[in-house]
């Protein structure tokens, strides 16, 4: 098995090299159900050694092979890390008021943008749980 012989392209400016590219596991752990909160808590990548998650329409995606762009401290899409970023997918946006995933305001363009983000992410990453349904109380 050679899980991470691709999981780190190449480009990346000028970070130091040593025998190991990363230490963040590079096997997908399945999380299951687990609340926003939670994921925002393991997901965000500042811990060196724990995966990055970030979740498209409630789909948790272990995105940690991808940490050039969503990993600290300089992925351009680091403050997507540990959040459900419809939103922001959708609008393209890099806004953190707009990283959440409340999609229900969308437009009809915006819908079909995060859709083809959503195929993006599903070819891409695997799977790793969904992010629990709030209810408005």
């Amino acid at each position: 098995m050679n899980a991470h012989a691709h999981a780190h392209g190449g480009g990346g400016g000028g970070a130091e090299h040593d025998d190991t590219p990363s230490q963040r596991p590079q096997s997908p752990v399945q999380l299951g159900t687990i609340s926003k909160e939670r994921l925002r808590e393991i997901g965000t990548g500042t811990d060196p050694k724990a995966p990055i998650y970030i979740a498209v329409k409630g789909t948790i995606y272990d995105v940690t092979k991808g940490e050039d762009f969503y990993g600290p401290p300089d992925g351009p899409y680091r403050g997507f890390a540990g959040y459900d970023a419809s939103h922001a997918l959708a609008k393209m946006s890099l806004k953190p008021e707009d990283v959440h995933g409340d999609i229900s305001g969308l437009s009809a363009a915006e819908r079909d943008i995060l859709d083809d983000w959503e195929r993006k992410f599903q070819e891409k990453y695997t799977i790793v749980g969904q992010v629990e349904e709030t209810v408005a109380r």
